[in-house]
């Protein structure tokens, strides 16, 4: 057995190191980042500093981490039967990661190894490289610094998988709100880390879309963040009560209190999702707030959402702002949005304006073709990062047939406008009840 190492910084708790431990052994790309700072003396617990140092001689040989069967045979060759440690070593080895528990170690760990290697820049090699003018020395500490991060989440070896070609629950899908624009969009909804946006002209219904899309969401089990720049919370939980309960939202709410509440306590104990709603001021947030509210959430309240939803796009900025265009402040946001879905493994949805001549070609009523891509406001550049866009179609008849026989209801086309996965240029119709904000679709009329 090696001895006991001298005073030194044990950064984690009994459990977290049992469970660092399990999550080297299931991630072993973890380890490539971590290592050169993590070291077995590092461990406070005689077995995690044993089965840490086993890892790390395995490393420095044969340059791969052991399986946990390989870890057992090792371990039995470097124990005696009688010693202390023996039983939890095995045992030790033995122990899955908790998925429950995986996003907190490696968030915990790697924060802490970023410490540790930013902390170089401190030392007396850093000091010595700056007042000798090495300044390459000093961006290779930082450099070194911005490389540690996870990257076990990613790669498929191709031809170990070829069964998943052929699976068709390979990835979890989510919706856009309507099943017909699912059938169409990604053969089935969009996946995580995905982006769908919906694009309209002022005032045709983009947050309504987003609403009714969280709604869809929220029955299918999943946990909902909406953010909205645009509406206050209290006005887009207005929205998403009427939704909820196809109950109007009007001034008629006051008398009808007993049966939203009802309801609403109904779907609450349904087990389905859950919902929470976040306002922030336009143009003074970025991703980075919403990375900061999502970390938040996890430390607090343990909560991860599965779909963000943003209200809407141009009213964010860029993390970074490298010159005053519009067309690249747009495009950047976008950019850094799909990121945000590909790094927190969550499906995004946001809208997006179309441009001034949106309607050109349409009629005195406003109708006319549907509205492609084309017509997106200020930056066709957004478009580029996203997977799905959805423009909204509505002519002044469409919406001026809304009145008291029609239950103040409206009528909207969904035109698929950009499809990264499946077929463009359909159409789903639907009906909008204004009084309750619920959009449904037309079953009457098919896809076209």
């Amino acid at each position: 057995m090696p001895d006991q190492p001298d005073r030194i910084e044990h950064p984690f708790g009994p459990t977290e190191e049992e469970s660092v431990i399990s999550l080297i052994i299931d991630k072993p790309e973890l380890f490539t980042a971590i290592g050169m700072y993590l070291k077995k003396e590092h461990f406070q617990k005689a077995e995690c500093r044993f089965v840490y140092g086993l890892i790390e001689e395995q490393y420095a040989e044969h340059t791969i981490i052991p399986t946990r069967s390989l870890l057992v045979d090792l371990a039995a060759r470097n124990l005696k039967a009688d010693d202390d440690i023996a039983d939890y070593v095995i045992e030790l080895v033995k122990k899955d990661s908790d998925p429950r528990e995986m996003p907190i170690i490696r968030d915990t760990l790697l924060e802490w190894v970023r410490g540790k290697a930013y902390g170089l820049l401190f030392s007396e090699a850093s000091f010595s490289a700056y007042e000798q003018g090495d300044y390459e020395k000093i961006e290779e500490i930082v450099e070194d610094a911005q490389k540690i991060t996870d990257t076990s989440k990613q790669g498929l070896i191709f031809f170990d998988n070829i069964d998943k070609i052929f699976e068709e629950k390979v990835e979890e899908r989510f919706t856009s709100g309507f099943q017909a624009l699912d059938s169409v969009l990604n053969e089935g909804g969009p996946t995580r880390g995905e982006t769908l946006v919906y694009m309209a002209p002022t005032g045709v219904g983009k947050s309504i879309m987003l609403v009714n899309a969280g709604v869809a969401n929220f029955y299918q089990g999943r946990k909902v963040l909406h953010i909205t720049l645009e509406l206050s919370e209290h006005k887009t939980q207005l929205r998403y009560a009427g939704v909820f309960t196809d109950l109007k939202v009007n001034k008629e709410r006051y008398k009808n209190k007993a049966a939203f509440e009802g309801r609403l306590r109904k779907i609450k104990n349904s087990g389905a999702g859950d919902l929470r709603i976040y306002q922030f001021p336009p143009d003074e947030i970025s991703v980075n707030h919403i990375y900061t509210l999502l970390e938040q959430l996890r430390r607090l309240y343990s909560w991860k959402p599965d779909v963000i939803i943003v209200d809407y796009l141009e009213l964010m900025r860029p993390r970074r702002k490298s010159d005053d265009k519009e067309y690249n402040t747009q495009k950047n946001v976008s950019t850094e949005l799909r990121g945000l879905g590909i790094n927190t493994e969550t499906y995004i949805i946001t809208a997006t304006q179309t441009n001034r001549s949106s309607n050109e070609g349409a009629d005195k009523d406003g109708n006319g073709g549907p509205i492609g891509i084309e017509k997106v406001a200020e930056s066709y550049g957004k478009m580029m990062a996203t997977d799905y866009v959805v423009s909204i179609n509505q002519s002044k008849s469409e919406y001026n047939g809304r009145g008291p026989e029609d239950n103040n209801q409206g009528y909207l086309r969904l035109f698929v406008a950009k499809n990264r996965n499946g077929e463009k240029f359909k159409t789903v119709n639907c009906t909008v009840n204004y009084n309750t904000f619920k959009v449904k679709e037309d079953t009457s009329s098919p896809v076209i």
